[in-house]
């Protein structure tokens, strides 16, 4: 094994630790003559250990560009072990998408470990600094691991999948093997002829002093300052909000990354694709095909687009004014606030609930689809109820009284001996609501206790039979 790759293994990584440790077992193992066993490796980590084909394909005008496994400048010094991608390809890939008349938007496609920090902070960058040329979105259905979420945060926005996609563990890593001891018992010294203080610290067969480890711990917190800058710079929040929430390479997973601000938002790949293409790429609009449209392709614009103001172009072309104006609206309905949406229908929803069920308290026979159309109109609050439904009692019993005086000649047949009157009052009362200067919960406690038709009269609903007796006191 050659001195660089030593180099690499036991330089800084933005990486899970886990990985990294896998991908250094591996090499130092080859290193002593041993051969390592990659079906083992793949029966560990669950996936083939090969190297996919990099480059982007086009679905409506949507480029996808993967960025699967580790990641290294030049991954072909890993691609056996991981998997991995090349930040170079990735982003000579996101150069050309850019370029491409046929591309609208841009995705990322990302599930990765995280990888090397050499050239992630200069895929993060070009990728920031891409920003407004065409959208530019982050997806993943499985994880988004400290380097690969620094080049995912450069994006405009992050979506995921499902609430088990995994995001975060913010943070650089390196380890330096002290192999003096061991070399030391068998004999062997290394000797290093160099200049510089620190320029044999790691390197085989050398001891590793406080001090060496203090020099690299610096080396570490720099590079992991320039993450925190990063991810703040890119998500639009602060250092501090980032090194509270974000940056204590904790794994958040779901919700929670949308809750710390690590992601935008919950969709599946098809529902974000469907998203972009009916919003023509999250919102933006492709001027050029917009003049097309409008002018003609031979015709020229109307507008110098060098002296371009918002003026100017309002008074050449409103109708494109208006087009930006409704994709704009567009893009706001589909990416929305995350956490108001969610607290908005959650909020919304409880509150129609419990009106429902007010309403349905009220419910006696004869008045089924009167309760019905309440429950159901997304306006009639619980008391406003009970005053429509005192309301058509009164109506009703104003239609019997005027039957009664209309018919006053006829027999009537006598009341059914048992009832104690639904609309008694006073004496007539007796047994019925009592004495009324009792409490009216106590009186209309003891009437329903004792009367079952009353009960079946209120479909066995106490609250109503209460409302409808204080109501009737009131003489509402």
């Amino acid at each position: 094994m050659s001195q660089n790759i030593l180099n690499i293994l036991h330089s800084p990584w933005a990486i899970l630790p886990e990985s990294l440790s896998q991908i250094q077992e591996i090499y130092h193992s080859h290193l002593i003559g041993e051969k390592p066993d990659f079906s083992k490796i793949e029966a560990q980590i669950g996936h083939p250990l090969d190297n996919p084909k990099q480059g982007y394909e086009v679905h409506n005008g949507i480029a996808i560009i993967p960025i699967m496994g580790v990641m290294a400048k030049r991954m072909n010094l890993f691609s056996r072990i991981s998997g991995g991608m090349s930040t170079e390809i990735v982003g000579r890939d996101l150069k050309a998408a850019l370029e491409d008349p046929e591309v609208d938007s841009i995705l990322f496609d990302i599930d990765s470990p995280g990888g090397a920090v050499d050239g992630s902070f200069e895929l993060a960058e070009l990728i920031y600094s891409s920003r407004g040329k065409k959208p530019l979105n982050a997806f993943t259905d499985g994880n988004i691991f400290s380097a690969a979420y620094l080049v995912a945060s450069a994006a405009d926005r992050i979506i995921i999948s499902n609430p088990a996609a995994q995001l975060g563990s913010i943070g650089v890593i390196m380890s330096v093997r002290d192999t003096s001891v061991a070399e030391e018992k068998r004999g062997i010294q290394t000797h290093y002829i160099h200049a510089g203080k620190y320029k044999a610290v790691g390197l085989p067969g050398t001891k590793i002093t406080t001090e060496d480890k203090e020099h690299m711990q610096e080396g570490i917190d720099y590079f992991y300052s320039l993450f925190v800058d990063n991810v703040a710079k890119h998500r639009g929040v602060s250092v501090e909000t980032v090194l509270a929430d974000m940056a204590d390479a904790r794994i958040f997973i779901g919700q929670q990354a949308i809750d710390a601000g690590l992601a935008d938002g919950i969709q599946t790949l098809d529902e974000l694709l469907m998203s972009l293409e009916a919003a023509d790429g999250a919102g933006f609009i492709n001027l050029h095909k917009q003049e097309e449209e409008v002018m003609g392709a031979d015709e020229k614009p109307a507008v110098d687009m060098a002296a371009l103001t918002m003026e100017s172009l309002s008074e050449a072309r409103p109708d494109l004014v208006n087009a930006i104006k409704t994709a704009s609206f567009e893009k706001g309905k589909v990416e929305g606030k995350a956490e108001g949406k969610t607290e908005g229908i959650k909020e919304g929803t409880e509150a129609e609930r419990s009106r429902i069920e007010g309403v349905y308290k009220h419910s006696m026979p004869g008045r089924e689809e009167l309760i019905k159309g309440m429950m159901f109109d997304g306006e009639t609050t619980v008391e406003g109820a009970a005053v429509k439904i005192l309301a058509a009692d009164d109506a009703k019993r104003a239609a019997v009284l005027k039957d009664i005086k209309d018919h006053s000649g006829e027999a009537v047949d006598a009341a059914e001996p048992g009832y104690e009157g639904y609309g008694k009052t006073g004496s007539d009362a007796e047994g019925s609501e009592g004495d009324s200067t009792q409490p009216l919960e106590e009186r209309a406690k003891a009437t329903w206790d004792k009367d079952s038709k009353l009960r079946a009269e209120f479909m066995n609903n106490f609250d109503s039979y209460k409302s409808f007796l204080a109501a009737k006191e009131s003489g509402s």
